[in-house]
């Protein structure tokens, strides 16, 4: 499949005759490294028979590739210049289908129209606009949205507090989040010489891989709750971020005391030194504690 849009030549030529401009409305950057998409589409190991959902498909650099495996991809785009050349470009394929308009509004309806267990997998991909990386994210790990992998690519910044392991500065209730349902990981580097225009700061290809198993947990929305609280003021130690928390309710000196002591940790200990594997234990006890359950 020829595909042109890599070259920065073609981009303007494109933006000119359909009167725009570059990050106007939605903070596009495009993807003109052919390497970056193709790094992404190996890791997946895709299959014909997978089901691959893109978001924000653009002048189709993911998407011409996508195709290419055989899967049957599913692509959103809520730019009207681009949807008119992504029907140019793609409508001949039968395994591609273009939804227009907005992901977080148009997903649940698709995903009722679809029969997923018809598919050996279903993928995510995306190269977000970063200003909508955090809703898009939420939106699939919090929606019950069934997926098995996810690649997106995103900030740099951003990747590698979702990646960053406990005992780091950059770990906080984001890499908690994220891990509490995926297994992550930053697949690869990219520079911003790798779009046009060049953003002002590096990207990276995040991997999402759902986990089939969840924490043991009393109250999930409370474990949550805990977790955002012991990154209030990282400076300080738990103990009093946990009492300085507006998210807990119910919390006097006495149970907290107890609830460390019972999960073993140490007053003094910070939430960046805590797995959250001890940040579950930490609030199933405080669950207890506080509601006067004895498990």
């Amino acid at each position: 499949m020829h595909f042109k849009y890599f070259s920065i030549n073609e981009i303007n030529n494109f933006l000119s005759e359909n009167g725009l401009s570059i990050n106007k409305k939605f903070g596009q950057n495009f993807l003109i490294n052919a390497g970056v998409v193709d790094t992404a589409i190996k890791n997946a190991l895709i299959g014909s028979n997978d089901l691959i959902f893109e978001i924000g498909c653009g002048l189709g650099s993911l998407t011409h590739k996508l195709i290419a495996t055989k899967a049957a991809v599913i692509g959103f785009e809520i730019d009207r210049a681009y949807i008119k050349l992504l029907k140019e470009q793609f409508n001949e394929y039968e395994n591609f289908k273009l939804t227009e308009g907005d992901f977080l509004k148009k997903i649940d309806d698709i995903l009722k129209s679809t029969d997923l267990k018809k598919y050996g997998r279903v993928l995510f991909f995306g190269n977000l606009p970063y200003n909508i990386t955090s809703p898009i994210l939420e939106k699939i790990l919090t929606g019950n949205i069934y997926f098995d992998e996810i690649y997106f690519m995103m900030q740099k910044e951003v990747a590698e507090r979702i990646a960053a392991k406990e005992g780091t500065k950059k770990y906080g209730s984001l890499s908690i989040f994220c891990r509490f349902y995926t297994e992550t990981k930053i697949i690869a580097r990219v520079s911003p010489k790798s779009f046009y225009p060049q953003p002002k700061v590096d990207s990276c290809i995040m991997q999402f891989v759902k986990k089939r198993e969840k924490l043991n947990l009393l109250n999930e929305e409370y474990f949550f709750k805990v977790s955002r609280s012991l990154f209030i003021n990282r400076r300080k130690q738990l103990k009093n971020n946990l009492q300085m928390s507006p998210f807990i309710k119910n919390l006097n000196n006495e149970i907290l005391i107890k609830a460390l002591e019972n999960s073993e940790i140490p007053p003094e200990a910070r939430g960046e030194e805590l797995s959250i594997e001890r940040i579950a234990r930490l609030a199933n006890e405080l669950y207890k504690l506080i509601n006067n359950r004895v498990i």
